[in-house]
Formats: structure tokens, sequence, C-alpha cells
């Protein structure tokens, strides 16, 4: 028999959302590590930009926008290497104040309204324009604020919908929504906003044939402005307004307060964005230049719709599991039961809610359509951002833009499947359970990634490679030179519990070159490990070179290239990075040491 004192107290949604996320979403916050979040180090450039009052990106300084080199040393993401972020939280780096003598300016990427960062540019105004505080524990205090206003939101839209409860606290507690909430962005503004303005939408629609409050078209009111202020994107939402009963409202003043506030939100994005995209990466000169793309794909038109309808279709399936869960900047590997999981959960969601009586098919297709609307719009919108001609591979990534809009695709589904209204009791526990299981895999990939090494072998049971790494482009890396009768030593530390094999990146060498690369492998006491010659017209360059090796108790390791056989004037070129931090790594060539080491890999079998 279920026990009544802990039903009560699991019944209510919007109860079980405050629980869920206050506990991972606070986790989530402490243990994320500073960077890690999409753009995140941009965002608090932008945020403490706004805590000097200044309302305009890239307008605090000639060069762009003045703030701390702290904000970019410390950054996870700047990592030339995916290694375990324990060090931030060392006293050296997780209490290390603010030097205002080492201040840099450079264009930021997040230039959105300000109102998106209000409270996270109080927090940041008291901690670094008053104090010289620590960058990484106000970071966190930063990030708490916005999930505290997230987690707002979410609790009172849940409240406000007639139905669909449900369905909305498991969106609202999707892993993505809460590492975007948990994160430094202004998507967990935007999420909150757009959740609200659906249940907000949908409440007033529902009680149409009754006396409509006056606060609830104020707040509305309120909300389509907001959305106007958020990114981009978020004013596509408003086509839920086709179920607004406007006949129902006895004031004519109320109805063009409504229709006031749309245009003020179209007028806000588009003017705020106008202005804000001067001296930005959408800027004639910028990476992602609106003008040169708008040139492009007036270019080659057809083929501008023939890939923006392909390329989403075909990305379908990774759109979603984009949308469901992935850590920043796709580091990692999130565990795979998770999407799984989740549809399943989604599905419980949709079996729990009862026949929707207030929901018309007329209503029903209006929010349908008003899903279509916004997800096809932001499609466009990343569509015509990253357009290169017959490239399809740039979609699927940023599922996460679907989020604000996915409430209005499963709440148009509510009522339709049969409500199992003698196992809801049930269902409940069971959708807890699922939740539950959810979040703790998707916490323990996030441990996995952020903390470990090789950590996600414990849950794919496979191979991991090390190093990892993070901001490496392998076409335009340097190069050392390997000629005749060269010798060349590299020594690495394992950092994984076993390896199984070794490979060095081959950047270039000549056509029909003549000799032999004698690949070796060393323990710290010149052991032999492993050893293969290689002919050179059989390596492939601009590829990784492999060879089987075995690793032993030891933890430093050695990689020695030998030239056999060159010709005079012949080279090997092999890929070196910009960073010799890994393990104690040194690089020596013909006895001298270099300053800087191979691209390099080896592969690590499972926990």
């Amino acid at each position: 028999m279920v026990n009544p004192i802990l039903y009560s107290k699991f019944n209510s949604p919007e109860k079980i959302f405050l629980i869920f996320s206050l506990i991972f979403g606070i986790l989530f916050c402490v243990f994320i590590p500073y960077g890690a979040g999409f753009d995140e180090e941009q965002h608090m450039v932008r945020i403490y930009d706004i805590s000097g009052l200044h309302l305009l990106p890239n307008r605090s300084s000639s060069e762009g926008t003045l703030s701390f080199n702290d904000f970019i040393s410390l950054s996870y993401q700047r990592r030339y290497y995916q290694t375990p972020a324990n060090d931030l939280f060392l006293p050296e780096k997780f209490l290390k104040p603010v030097d205002r003598e080492q201040m840099v300016a450079f264009p930021t990427r997040s230039i959105y309204p300000p109102l998106n960062f209000l409270p996270e540019a109080a927090i940041a105004g008291i901690a670094w324009r008053v104090f010289n505080a620590p960058v990484i524990p106000v970071a966190i205090l930063c990030r708490l604020a916005g999930l505290l206003l997230y987690i707002m939101g979410c609790y009172f839209a849940i409240r406000l919908l007639p139905f669909g409860k449900w369905i909305l606290t498991i969106l609202c507690l999707s892993p993505m929504a809460l590492f975007q909430a948990s994160t430094l962005n202004a998507d967990g503004f935007m999420n909150a906003v757009s959740f609200l303005f659906i249940a907000l939408t949908i409440n007033i629609y529902a009680q149409r044939d009754l006396k409509i409050a006056n606060w609830k078209i104020w707040f509305l009111a309120t909300l389509i402005v907001t959305l106007g202020l958020c990114k981009p994107g978020a004013i596509l939402i408003l086509a839920l307004l086709v179920i607004f009963p406007f006949r129902m409202v006895n004031s004519r003043w109320l109805n063009g307060l409504v229709i006031s506030s749309v245009l003020m939100a179209i007028v806000f994005t588009v003017g705020f964005n106008a202005v804000s995209v001067n001296g930005s990466h959408f800027s004639d000169d910028g990476g992602q230049s609106l003008s040169k793309q708008l040139t492009l794909v007036a270019a080659n038109p057809l083929d501008f719709v023939r890939t923006f309808v392909l390329g989403n279709i075909l990305a379908a399936g990774r759109y979603f599991r984009n949308w469901t869960g992935v850590y920043g900047y796709w580091n990692g590997i999130v565990p795979e039961i998770i999407y799984w999981l989740y549809p399943l959960l989604l599905l419980a969601g949709l079996l729990m809610e009862p026949a929707a009586p207030r929901l018309s098919k007329p209503a029903r297709l209006g929010i349908f359509g008003a899903f279509i609307i916004a997800a096809t719009g932001t499609a466009f919108l990343y569509s015509y951002l990253h357009y290169s001609p017959g490239d399809l591979e740039t979609f699927g990534k940023q599922g996460r833009y679907f989020i604000p809009n996915a409430p209005l695709l499963y709440l148009s589904l509510c009522g339709l499947l049969p409500a199992f209204l003698a196992a809801r009791k049930w269902m409940k526990y069971f959708t807890l359970g699922l939740l539950s299981i959810i979040l703790v895999f998707y916490s323990l990939g996030l441990y996995a990634t952020y903390y470990t090494f090789c950590g996600q072998t414990l849950y794919t049971f496979g191979q991991c490679s090390q190093p990892v790494y993070k901001n490496l482009d392998i076409q335009t890396t340097p190069d050392v030179e390997l000629s005749a009768n060269g010798v060349l030593t590299q020594n690495f530390l394992r950092t994984c519990n076993q390896f199984r094999s070794v490979s060095i990146y081959v950047k270039s060498l000549p056509k029909d070159m003549v000799g032999t690369l004698k690949f070796t492998v060393l323990d710290n006491s010149d052991h032999l490990i492993a050893s293969q010659d290689f002919p050179v017209n059989q390596i492939k360059p601009g590829s990784y070179l492999s060879i089987a090796a075995q690793s032993t108790d030891y933890e430093l390791y050695k990689i020695k290239l030998e030239t056999i056989g060159f010709s005079a004037g012949q080279n090997i070129h092999l890929s070196t990075n910009e960073d010799s931090s890994y393990g104690n790594g040194d690089l020596i060539i013909k006895g001298e040491k270099m300053e800087t080491d191979l691209i390099f890999q080896f592969e690590c079998s499972s926990w």
C-alpha cells in the first residue's frame, strides 16, 4: 500500500520540480567547472560590463569590452587539454583575487540585452567593482542567481497551466535545460520567460468563458515585452497568441495592450540586435558576418532551401539528443541510457495527463502550429548563420535552441493518449524513478567528463583516448622536421589504467619518399614496450600513425622515433602543439629539448 504521507509530499508536480531542480541545479552550479558552459566566459565579460552600466555590448573600450584577464585564464574551455578540473578548487585558483592591473579588452560574443543578466550583474558589480573578489566563487554565486530565476519561472509556469503540468515539469527538468539554467548564459532566462508565457497564454485561453483577471493581461503583456528583450529567436513563440481569446476580453483597452506589447517586442528585438551587432562577430568584419551570409544565400537560393530542408530533416535525431542533454561544447560522453529513458519519461508524462476538456481542436492545432512556426524559425536562423553551400554537417548540434519551443509540441498532444487514471498514482512514482535515474546518470557523466581522465569508460565499457585536445586545429598546428639519421624522443605520463596503443600525428612527407621510420615505445627505465618499422611510402600524411603497445606498472613512458635510409634533404613533418603541460612530457630532437610536444595519443582500456 502506498504511504499516504510520502504520496502527499510528491503528489504535486511543482513540488517535485522544486525538489529536483534545487538538488541537481545547485550541484551543477558548483561542480560544472567555470567556463565549461557554452560561451560562459563571454557571458561573464558581458555581465561584468553591464555591472558598469554599459548597456550596449562592446562599448566600454575602443577595442571591445574591458574585463579581467582571469575571466579567460581560469576558463575550463580555454584549456588545451581536457584534464580534471579539480585544480580550480585549489586555494591559489579558487580564492585568487582579481587583478586590476591585468585587464584586457576584446569583443564579446555575448551581445544580448542587459535584462538577461541583471541579477548576475548586480552580484558582479558588488563583488568586482567594490571588492576584488575571486572569479570562481563569484561565478558560482552568479550561476545560483540565474538558477533561482529559472526555478521561479518554471515553478509559476507549472502552477499556471490548467493541464500538462507533468509534461512541463519533465521538460523543465531535462538535463540540458538544467545545464543551461546552472551555467552563465542568456538561455536559462529565455527558457523561463518562454515557459511562463506559454503557461499564462494557455491559462487565459482555458478560462475564456469566465472573467479574465486584469492582472493576467498585464502580466502577459509584460512577458511579451520581456520576450522581445531575450535572445532574438524568442519572439517566434508569440505565434501562440493565435489562441488568445481577444473576443472574451471585456476591455478593448486591454486587447490593445496585448497588441501594443507585441509591437514593442518586435521593435526591441529588431532595434537592439541591429545596434548590438556592430563590432561583434556578426558585423561585416566578423566571423559570422550577417551581410556576407546574406550575399552567400542570395547567390545560392535553391541550394540554401535544399540545405535547410534536407539538413534539418536528416539532423532530427541529433537535435533530439542535443536537446535532451550534452555537456558544454560537446565534451565528454553523456551516458547513453539517458537518450533511451528520457523519451520514455515524456511518454509517461503524456499518459498521466487526463483529457483536456477546455482544449478545443482548433486550439490544439493552434498550439501545434505555434510550435511549427517557432521551431522552423529557430532552425532557419541557425541555418542562415551557418550556411555553407552543400554542407549538411553543421546541423544537429544546437538542440538546446529548441528548449523554449518544446512545451508547445507536447502540450498540443496532452489528452490525446488514453489516460490510465487508475494507474496514475503508480505512474507518478514511475516518473519520479525515471527522473532520478536520468539526472543521476547525467551527473555521473558530468563527474566523469570534468573530474577524471577516462571516467566515461565506467558506463561506455569501451576505450578512451588520452590526451583529449580541447582547442586543437590539427590543420594549422606547427610541426617539427625529422631528417636523415634523425632521432626524436617524447616523454609522456600515463593518465589512465592501462594503454594498448600509442599514436603520433604525421602532418606531411614528400611524395615518393624512401626509407623507414622506426617507432618505439619505452618505459621509464628504457625497457622496450613495443617497436615497429614503418616504410615511409606506406605512411598516410594527415593522419595518426599507431603502434600496439601494452603499458606496464610505470607511469612515465617514452616515444622514440628514428629515421632509417632517408635521403639527404628529405624530411618527415610531425605535428606539435603549443602547450607542453600534459604530464611530464619533454620533446627532444637530436639531443635538443624543444619548447613544445608532439601531437600524440594513447588508447586506454576500460576501467
